[in-house]
């Protein structure tokens, strides 16, 4: 979700995200979405924000990461939107049920005949529709998952994780023997 009237508020160099985020070169101090939305709140304060992404070799952006940042020390994670694919595949998952439940209550046969061809009807949507939602999501990214370790339940209320600077880890073992 894309919207051009939100303002850019800051802005992470390619060569800067591996100080920032572990998992790309194993340097960075954050490893959690509960971690980077502090970093995300210690620099830039409350409020809601998107995070865009890009990858080189990759073609144009993806949504890294939508969070609301509470003042009360918790974050919470936005759902994006489905896409048309993945609606019309849950609307035929409700209408097979529906289907299903016509077929425990018909009497006739004839009425069950025809219940089994809606039926047929459905199961081959669904499974176009899910071959098509596979496809899709093999061809775009989308969200945190391969670089940070995500809080479950994903869009609850979260508490912030503390996260150690590189300066900080080093400093804390001789301030331990002192």
């Amino acid at each position: 979700m894309y919207r051009s009237d939100w303002p850019r508020v800051a802005h992470f160099d390619y060569s800067e995200t591996p100080q920032i985020i572990n998992s790309i070169n194993g340097n960075g101090p954050i490893e959690t979405d509960a971690q980077f939305a502090k970093y995300i709140y210690d620099n830039l304060g409350a409020g809601e924000y998107v995070v865009w992404a890009w990858c080189k070799g990759r073609k144009g952006t993806w949504c890294f990461l939508h969070l609301v940042c509470f003042d009360n020390g918790y974050f919470k994670r936005v759902c994006s939107e489905m896409t048309v694919e993945e609606k019309e595949f849950n609307l035929n998952k409700r209408e097979y049920v529906k289907v299903q439940r016509k077929m425990r209550e018909s009497e006739s046969d004839e009425e069950r005949q025809e219940i089994q061809e809606e039926e047929q009807e459905l199961l081959d949507e669904m499974g176009t529709t899910k071959e098509m939602i596979e496809v899709e999501k093999e061809t775009t990214r989308r969200g945190p998952g391969v670089y940070l370790k995500t809080t479950r339940p994903l869009y609850s209320e979260h508490q912030y994780e503390e996260f150690m600077v590189a300066e900080e880890q080093e400093q804390q073992p001789r301030n331990e023997m002192t």
